[in-house]
This record gives structure tokens, C-alpha cells and sequence, in this order.
């Protein structure tokens, strides 16, 4: 059981890296400009069409950086609220998971909620949401 959760850590660390590498070669080959969005729609309306873009939100769990690249998206929990419990906040911050999606089928759950959606997505932020959704029903 070890050897098989070391394998998912290792094909999300994977998924990770290429994400950022494809974000990081966009914008030195200035082939793909990076929106800095301020909309949900202005976000959704690039990730859509597959393009890079970045949008930050200050929500009630607390600071969410969403990126999308080349129909990849990540979401990062940049810093929770100020009011989460120190095992929460320790849980999250800092956490990213990915998704990968088509063309045209950008799913805005993932925009809308901690948890929607994200069955198959990769990352620790996903190992962390589950450990916090397991803790909110035990308390």
C-alpha cells in the first residue's frame, strides 16, 4: 500500500511540473500572454479556450490562486482565513491540486467550491481537502 501511494505523489509531483514548465515556456516564448483576470467569467472565459491565465480570490476559506495553461488548471490555497483552526490552516495553506480538462469543457465547480469536482484531479491540496472534510464530520 506504501509503494502505491509513493506512485500517486510521484505522477502528481509529475502533473505539477508540467503545468508550471508549460506556463513558464508561454511566457518567455511569448507565444501565450498571461491574463491577469478579475473576473470568475474573465478566468473561466480563458480557461475555456485553454489559455493562460491567473486569478486570485479572497474567499471565505480564505486566499484561492486559480492558474489554467494549455487546459490545465491549478488551485492553490495561497493562506486560509484568519478565523480557521491552526490544523486547518496547516492542512491547507500552500496546497495545489490539478486538473486536467478539454476545450470548451472548463469545469466553473472547480471556481465555486473548495471541493466540487475535483474527483479527478491530482495534488496534495485534494489529499488535504479530504483529511478536512474527514475532520468537519468527526467534530
Amino acid at each position: 500500500m506504501e509503494k502505491k501511494k509513493i506512485n500517486v505523489w510521484m505522477i502528481a509531483a509529475g502533473v505539477l511540473i508540467i503545468f508550471f514548465g508549460l506556463m513558464l515556456i508561454g511566457y518567455m516564448s511569448g507565444i501565450s500572454s498571461i491574463s491577469k483576470c478579475e473576473t470568475q467569467e474573465c478566468f473561466i472565459s480563458a480557461a475555456n479556450e485553454c489559455k493562460t491565465a491567473v486569478f486570485v480570490s479572497n474567499e471565505d476559506i480564505g486566499i484561492i490562486k486559480y492558474e489554467t495553461s494549455g487546459c490545465y488548471f491549478a488551485k492553490t490555497v495561497v493562506s486560509a482565513a484568519e478565523g480557521e483552526a491552526p490544523e486547518i490552516k496547516e492542512l491547507l495553506e500552500g496546497k495545489s491540486l490539478v486538473c486536467q480538462y478539454s476545450a470548451g469543457n472548463f469545469d466553473s465547480e472547480w471556481l465555486n467550491s473548495i471541493s466540487d469536482g475535483i474527483e479527478s484531479c491530482q495534488g496534495e491540496l485534494k489529499e488535504a481537502i479530504g483529511e478536512v472534510l474527514i475532520f468537519s464530520q468527526g467534530a
